[in-house]
């Protein structure tokens, strides 16, 4: 449901970035955003609804019910803006507000895009594993070539994006108070927050967040004190540590 949301690129116009940028962009990927990259990624996201044609929102689902033959799930609760919660205001003062815009969603999708792909890793290590799903093994064959094209197409939007705020840091700028700016003066002390909040503080909340959904599910089961006893002794008393999953720019 969340992969779904990226349909949402389809919409998504840049602005013009040459009106700001020094370089000549026109040869460059930021250059060439409003002429496929945004809205092919949208659409291995969501898909075409007009078509028929289901994206990976689409495929997990198929992927799940090969693998839960014949159960019926009600729809999961999902976050309504897993954004990082100043992002409505003015972040790169310098800059138009609409390039802001552009650039702040551009790392923001990055950043997404790489922190699933630890949990794609971790549910094909799930359906590999020979002790589960024994009763729909067939199924999970088929599971797991969906899940290597998913994650295929997945490197081609972070090989995508890293090129394209790669080239935005490496430019010139034409600041709002006329001086010229580089594109990593600008761009580096935003992408450091956001990775701190993608890659430590916003786990660290969605872990206090399902452990509560989870111990509450744990104790709906008769035997779910005990149950809940063992979950709590396999927490390590290790620190929690950083993900290592942040490209550089």
């Amino acid at each position: 449901m969340i992969e779904a949301r990226g349909a949402l690129l389809c919409q998504v116009t840049a602005p013009e970035f040459q009106r700001i940028v020094v370089e000549d962009v026109s040869e460059t990927g930021v250059g060439h955003l409003n002429q496929g990259l945004l809205s092919a990624h949208g659409l291995d996201e969501g898909g075409d609804a007009a078509c028929g044609v289901g994206g990976h929102d689409a495929m997990w689902f198929a992927l799940r019910d090969l693998l839960f033959a014949g159960r019926r799930w009600p729809n999961p609760a999902v976050p309504a803006n897993i954004a990082r919660p100043d992002e409505d205001q003015a972040l790169l003062p310098h800059l138009p507000r609409a390039h802001e815009r552009m650039i702040l969603l551009l790392m923001n999708v990055l950043l997404i895009e790489v922190r699933a792909e630890n949990t794609f890793a971790f549910v094909e290590a799930l359906v590999k594993d020979p002790e589960l799903f024994t009763q729909s093994r067939e199924g999970a064959a088929t599971a797991l070539k969906l899940i290597g094209r998913i994650r295929e197409d997945e490197r081609i939007h972070v090989a995508y994006l890293r090129t394209v705020l790669s080239e935005l840091r490496s430019f010139t700028y034409r600041a709002k108070n006329a001086a010229l700016a580089s594109g990593a003066e600008l761009l580096d002390p935003l992408w450091r927050s956001l990775v701190e909040w993608h890659t430590v503080e916003n786990p660290r909340l969605a872990r206090t967040q399902q452990r509560v959904i989870l111990e509450k599910r744990i104790l709906e089961h008769p035997e779910g004190a005990a149950i809940l006893e063992e979950f709590r002794a396999l927490e390590s008393d290790e620190p929690e540590a950083q993900a290592q999953l942040a490209p550089t720019l």
